[in-house]
């Protein structure tokens, strides 16, 4: 899993976003006991929210986090992004 982390980290820095993307979903798909599930689910939105400018996309991956990981140390972090791509004020 560290290696995927780590290939789509690099691939997002390339700006390669669907190539980093990719890496991310096979970490999720191939190791779903993997300690970094949410913050691949974190940096898959992110690509899609800033590289890919897919904010429906952007928004369903960030609602996944917050499904599945509701305990997740950036809950609070994907709730204020999901706002900001709604276009909600606080």
């Amino acid at each position: 899993d560290e290696v995927l982390m780590n290939i789509g980290d690099i691939r997002l820095r390339m700006h390669q976003y669907d190539a980093g993307v990719a890496s991310y979903e096979k970490l999720i798909k191939d190791f779903p006991e993997s300690l970094a599930l949410d913050i691949a689910l974190v940096k898959i939105g992110a690509a899609y929210d800033l590289g890919l400018h897919n904010n429906a996309k952007a928004i369903e991956t960030y609602q996944r986090l917050l499904e599945k990981y509701p305990n997740s140390i950036y809950v609070s972090e994907v709730r204020q992004r999901v706002r900001a791509l709604r276009g909600e004020t606080i």
